[in-house]
């Protein structure tokens, strides 16, 4: 917050890390009688650092230090208890102080008690959310909830249509953003997503009529202008194009796509100059837009500037790039030049589907070569996804019968949620492909859309027979019999498929599950121990299996009553591994261990130390009741309360801990009460013992593995 014309920035207490981009980074750590201050720049410092404790000024002194060099300083303080202390490096340049009241945020933050949770506007704000985060199909149920409880929302009108038009359901859409406009006829977002459809649909009038009362609102006012002179280009009227382009600018200066269309405009003007002084404006803006090094190109189409083009584009996946950019010219009706565009490109099935599309009535000859060569072309790593390519591959189909093309539409169909019409292009392809990877990705799409799963089978089959060299035909095959319950027949592909890929962390980890699930620990370990997975966020499966697998051989140990060995492994449990790629959080949940300890400690006559891990396990539950670690633990915290003589204490736990998991379940935060692991913990303490056995029986059926499953063999071989 600005403050007093000083920059502060909050830290806990009276130390910590401020990272003031692009000043620099000011590292302040408290000592007993002093304060220490490393201070690295990312600019040239040429001023004052002041330090003061409370009102007093313990240093002054001038600054001099190059960017990316360390200043460290440590600081007497005559008062050493000193409640607040401030530095501060330069005129405004980089402040901090420990005054928590001074930096407190003023805005409100929680939502007060009391709301309804199942309101449209909540409904619709979690819609929102899921519709951030690309999960479209939960989104898309959400917004329909918030429907059922106001039929005219608006906003949730306006957000089906457009994710109907994901989908490539345009008349489905439009139905949507008719209604938006049934209840307010200048509703800019309706209009917006309204014109947007009609123009997929190509009824281009009606298009701009929406697009022309978006422009009313200020949210949509310079996409409109833009999308209005793509119509305009697609009409071949480059005068209005022109003008709907400027118009576009004037409200956002820095739109790439009104600057694209304004040079293309100027260029079929042939206002030449106008055109190179538009696209060098927007290579300021955006120094590699390929669009603009294609237009300078078509301005002047010499050797020279086709280099200028071809060599800007440096990515992995170059044809990718070729695409879009053809498409974007396609797409306002431009098709001498996407089909140039598509001519510089890599050789790749899509672009040759492509080019055949564009020229199928201009040159047919040659338009029938370019889907011959699609259709002879190898389908590995092609992965068609953008809805401009289905009346392309549709239109191929009907040319020359092929299950390359089927396939190519399936991928797209099933990545737009699309499942029922996904299936139909899959099973078009009937068993013709002699491509394993087709066989993979049709056996998962069965298999993650809940189709026949003894077909997504014999597809994993027949990808293996195809292509035994590869491992992922063996991975998915092991996965499919993991995932159906098959554990020895998982276990016998996987040890097939470790034996020929050992040094495959990919494949460790799938053989180590296979292991798990089968009661092989103990060889499980010694896979694991050959493993390397690179650090990575959610690298966390190896350290799991790590986990159960030592938790196993613990169990096994208490069975045979060899308390010392168990808690070896229970020890080793808590461990997390440099080779499995993931890190120690910062709390983790060793309660499940600390029970097996305490109960281990206390058979080897050490009441004490089992004690102490008992208060260990309370203390945990207490701080993290319903935030971290595993749920089912809490089983574990009111059952040692109970024990304790701390019955009063118990029920004020399951009180709070269960009003807060309605809360969760209620606002859709976590599953809350709707989770098996929370039900199972509150049928235990109300002693609903068939609800907790239904609740253990599926558990124990799904996740044979499973921690949970571990516990629970731990709480019938200890309290028996």
């Amino acid at each position: 917050t600005e403050t007093k014309n000083e920059y502060w920035f909050p830290v806990k207490e009276t130390g910590g890390m401020v990272d003031a981009s692009p000043t620099g980074t000011l590292n302040i750590v408290p000592l007993k009688d002093s304060l220490q201050l490393s201070f690295c720049p990312n600019i040239s410092i040429h001023d004052s650092l002041i330090v003061r404790s409370g009102e007093t000024t313990v240093l002054a002194e001038f600054i001099q230090l190059k960017p990316m060099q360390v200043y460290q300083k440590t600081i007497s303080l005559a008062d050493a208890d000193a409640k607040v202390l401030k530095v501060n490096i330069g005129q405004h340049l980089l402040s901090y102080t420990s005054d928590i009241e001074e930096n407190r945020v003023a805005r409100p933050t929680a939502t007060p008690a009391g709301q309804d949770f199942n309101s449209a506007e909540h409904l619709f704000r979690l819609a929102e959310d899921l519709n951030s985060m690309r999960n479209y199909d939960e989104a898309l149920k959400s917004y329909f909830a918030c429907l059922e409880k106001e039929p005219t929302h608006s906003r949730a009108l306006a957000k089906v249509a457009e994710l109907y038009y994901r989908k490539a359901q345009y008349k489905v859409a439009l139905g949507y953003a008719e209604k938006v406009l049934e209840n307010n006829t200048y509703d800019g977002n309706g209009n917006f997503i309204y014109g947007v459809i009609l123009k997929a649909l190509g009824d281009l009038t009606n298009a701009k009529e929406g697009f022309m009362v978006a422009v009313r609102s200020m949210e949509f006012r310079s996409a409109a202008y833009v999308q209005i002179a793509g119509i305009y280009l697609q009409e071949h009227n480059y005068g209005k194009a022109k003008e709907y382009a400027e118009k576009s600018l004037d409200y956002n200066r820095y739109n790439v796509t009104a600057y694209e269309f304004l040079g293309t405009a100027f260029r079929k003007l042939n206002r030449i100059d106008e055109a190179r002084e538009t696209l060098e404006t927007l290579l300021e803006i955006d120094p590699l837009n390929h669009y603009a090094h294609f237009e300078q190109y078509m301005l002047d189409p010499t050797t020279e500037t086709l280099s200028t083009f071809t060599s800007a584009i440096q990515n992995e996946l170059a044809h990718e790039t070729y695409l879009e950019l053809a498409i974007e010219y396609a797409n306002q009706g431009l098709i001498r030049e996407a089909t140039q565009v598509l001519e510089q490109s890599p050789d790749y099935p899509v672009v040759n589907y492509w080019l055949a599309y564009l020229i199928r009535e201009s040159e047919p000859d040659k338009s029938e070569k370019y889907l011959n060569k699609a259709l002879e072309m190898s389908p590995l790593l092609v992965f068609p996804f953008r809805l401009e390519t289905i009346p392309v591959l549709a239109w191929a189909q009907e040319q020359n019968a092929s299950w390359k093309s089927n396939y190519y539409l399936a991928l797209i169909y099933w990545k737009i949620l699309q499942p029922e019409k996904a299936k139909t292009a899959f099973d078009k392809c009937g068993d013709a492909p002699d491509y394993a990877p087709f066989y993979i990705s049709r056996g998962l799409f069965i298999q993650k859309n809940n189709f026949d799963i003894e077909t997504a089978g014999k597809d994993f089959e027949q990808a293996l027979k195809l292509d035994p060299k590869e491992w992922r035909t063996w991975f998915y095959l092991s996965s499919y019999y993991l995932n159906t319950g098959a554990y020895n027949k998982s276990l016998e592909i996987s040890k097939q498929m470790y034996a020929k890929f050992p040094g495959n962390p990919v494949v460790g980890i799938a053989h180590t599950k296979s292991l798990l699930n089968t009661s092989n620990s103990h060889e499980c370990l010694k896979v694991l121990a050959e493993v390397n997975v690179l650090p990575a966020e959610f690298a966390n499966a190896g350290q799991g299996i790590y986990e159960r697998a030592n938790l196993n051989i613990a169990l096994d140990f208490i069975e045979k009553k060899k308390y010392k060995k168990a808690i070896k492994f229970i020890n080793s449990s808590k461990g997390y591994p440099e080779n499995l790629g993931s890190g120690a959080p910062y709390e983790p949940d060793n309660r499940l261990q600390d029970y097996l300890s305490a109960f281990c400690e206390s058979e080897l006559g050490n009441q004490g130390v089992a004690d102490q891990y008992h208060q260990q396990i309370i203390d945990f539950s207490l701080t993290h009741r319903s935030s971290g670690g595993d749920l089912f633990n809490n089983y574990l915290a009111v059952g040692l309360l109970i024990a304790q003589g701390k019955s009063d204490e118990a029920k004020n736990y399951v009180a709070t801990w269960e009003k807060e998991q309605n809360y969760l379940r209620n606002w859709k935060i976590a599953g809350g009460t709707s989770n098996p692991q929370v039900r199972w913990v509150l049928a235990k303490y109300y002693n609903e013992e068939e609800k907790a056995k239904n609740i253990e029986y599926k558990v124990e059926t799904n996740q044979p593995a499973s921690k949970f499953n571990i516990l629970l063999r731990a709480i019938n071989l200890i309290e028996k």
